[in-house]
């Protein structure tokens, strides 16, 4: 629920809470997934940051500390897999950022003595068009944290994103590559590698897939068929989680496919004896 992943005001190192708005007008929000290259601390920031109507250049991203409220919705766990934290996080964070966008209109409203539909906030401010008043949310922080957060916020319509859908630039990338240009005094290039991940855990090797799929007229699928050939992780690390033959974590995102519910499988699962699993 909103109210458990929003804190207007106050942020302590460690803290559990996603975001947090200060006087000094900054947005600090609370990562708990692992960036590996895949972009995830960017991502996340821009469902928050879209819904809350923040601007992208007040943000300050920081990683959260292994707690209950960073655990993902969909895995139940919170661990960074399966192409699941966008998946898993979206709805609840939409819900979050916008929660934290109707206090800050209230407290606005409130201060203005007018009804808060005449308020709008937009990219870290409140405005009132009336009488052309603006408040940052720096500025409204204090008050909104005496607020009671909505429980079902309305969130925003598409056609209103401002950074969802959009290109965006890179958060993790460009501050390693600056911070080490910085170091060694000289233009830098950075390229995330895998070595940790062959090392410590299960090699998520190369799959060969076959997709058939038939449409409706109206574009609609009807029918999938997906077969699928593959080493298997769990052989190594969990065997007796393999169920009829399909090990998850190497069909994630096809055996659990959310489009048309209920469409034909065809999984085949190809053991290797040559994968070996290094701890």
């Amino acid at each position: 629920m909103p109210d458990e992943i929003v804190l207007i005001v106050g942020i302590e190192k460690g803290s559990s809470r996603r975001v947090a708005i200060t006087p000094d007008n900054k947005v600090t929000i609370s990562i708990g997934n692992s960036e590996m290259g895949q972009g995830v601390r960017t991502a996340l920031p821009m469902i928050i940051a879209d819904e809350l109507e923040a601007d992208w250049k007040q943000l300050n991203i920081v990683q959260g500390p292994a707690a209950d409220p960073f655990k993902n919705p969909v895995i139940g766990a919170q661990v960074t897999v399966a192409s699941a934290s966008v998946r898993g996080f979206y709805e609840p964070l939409r819900k979050a950022g916008a929660a934290g966008r109707a206090v800050l209109i209230k407290a606005a409203a409130e201060t203005w003595k007018v009804p808060e539909s005449e308020c709008t906030a937009m990219k870290g401010a409140v405005t009132h068009k009336k009488s052309n008043r603006k408040l940052t949310y720096g500025q409204l922080c204090l008050k909104a944290a005496t607020l009671e957060l909505p429980k079902n916020p309305p969130l925003k319509k598409e056609e209103e994103f401002r950074y969802m859908g959009k290109s965006m630039p890179r958060v993790d990338f460009v501050i390693d590559a600056v911070t080490a240009s910085k170091a060694v005094g000289k233009p830098v290039k950075v390229v995330w590698t895998r070595e940790e991940d062959l090392k410590y855990d299960a090699f998520r090797a190369a799959t060969c897939q076959r997709i058939q799929a038939g449409l409706h007229p109206q574009g609609r699928i009807s029918g999938v068929s997906h077969k699928v050939s593959c080493t298997s992780i769990l052989r190594f690390s969990n065997p007796g989680a393999i169920r009829n033959g399909i090990d998850i974590y190497s069909m994630w995102g096809i055996f659990d496919w959310p489009y048309t519910p209920g469409y034909p499988l065809d999984s085949y699962t190809i053991w290797s004896e040559n994968l070996s699993l290094t701890l």
